[in-house]
């Protein structure tokens, strides 16, 4: 069994289970509201203090401490999508870094990896998420679970983890919509054209949560991504919906407003097939408000 936790500005999130590649196994989740200040956009900045609150925290969910894996979402990230040529993946690496050369100026000593799009294209190779995140930064969660004892057994980016539920739920394979992720006051939205991804930005939420007013900010958001579609659309299928992650308690009752709103249809993510366990439970909470842990169990 593996554990996945991801760290955001405001709250710790743990999902335990396994995948075979076919099935998805949820044995339990879990979260903790997080004192404001030790994390700021995917950086550390009070590494004694989070130290504390995750040892509290393993110990009051009783989280196992072995193949523990995280996921970070950091806003100083280097993303591309690239077209590549089918090569090994040592040689896909070095590509990257020097097609991502110009783009990484002024950065410190970067990381490499990338996500599979499209495995093959017509013309030929494929089309990958190619990203790029500081040395430093992968260093110091390095050190912050080693200073409890911890040896993580690997870190991923958070758009990396939401693109693979995306291309899992089979409900999405060729339509065009739009995913948005509500993290605390950050929206993260992904446009996804013919069940791809394509393009994403984020924005902050001013008003306080849970309240009308935050829901017609969410409808303004997305409602720019719909016209930055509009200028995309070549012809392509009319986007048809938009799925909103990280809604808390009565904000769901908000989602037909925000659609009357964008005029498209919104939603809670549709079912991933052949999951279970957890989040099947009655009265479990929604998959989706642990979509970066999810998405980082898949296989």
């Amino acid at each position: 069994m593996t554990t996945i936790l991801y760290i955001s500005n405001q709250e710790i999130q743990t999902v335990s289970g396994s995948s075979d590649g076919k099935s998805l196994t949820v044995a339990k989740y879990a979260s903790m509201p997080l004192e404001n200040g030790l994390i700021k956009g995917g950086a550390i900045t009070e590494p004694e203090r989070l130290a504390d609150s995750l040892t509290d925290f393993f110990k009051e969910q009783d989280i196992q401490r072995k193949n523990l894996q995280i996921v970070i979402d950091c806003d100083t990230a280097l993303i591309r999508i690239m077209n590549v040529p089918i090569v090994s993946n040592k040689k896909l690496r070095l590509l990257i870094r020097n097609e991502m050369a110009e783009q990484a100026e002024g950065s410190g000593i970067l990381l490499y990896d990338y996500t599979v799009l499209l495995p093959k294209l017509e013309d030929g190779g494929g089309k990958i998420l190619a990203c790029a995140i500081e040395k430093d930064l992968v260093a110091s969660y390095q050190a912050l679970f080693n200073s409890i004892g911890i040896k993580l057994e690997g870190i991923n980016l958070a758009i990396a983890t939401a693109i693979r539920v995306m291309q899992a739920i089979a409900d999405l394979a060729n339509k065009t919509y739009i995913l948005a992720i509500l993290d605390g006051a950050n929206i993260f939205s992904l446009l996804f054209i013919d069940g791809n991804y394509h393009f994403s930005n984020r924005s902050i939420l001013l008003e306080a949560r849970g309240s009308l007013a935050a829901a017609t900010e969410i409808s303004r958001s997305l409602a720019s991504l719909i016209q930055f579609f509009a200028t995309q659309r070549n012809g392509r299928q009319p986007l048809s919906n938009a799925y909103i992650c990280g809604l808390r308690g009565e904000e769901t009752d908000f989602l037909q407003d925000i659609s009357s709103s964008l005029g498209i249809e919104t939603a809670l993510l549709p079912a991933i097939p052949d999951m279970k366990g957890a989040f099947s439970q009655e009265g479990a909470s929604h998959y989706s408000d642990y979509l970066y842990c999810i998405g980082n169990l898949l296989k």
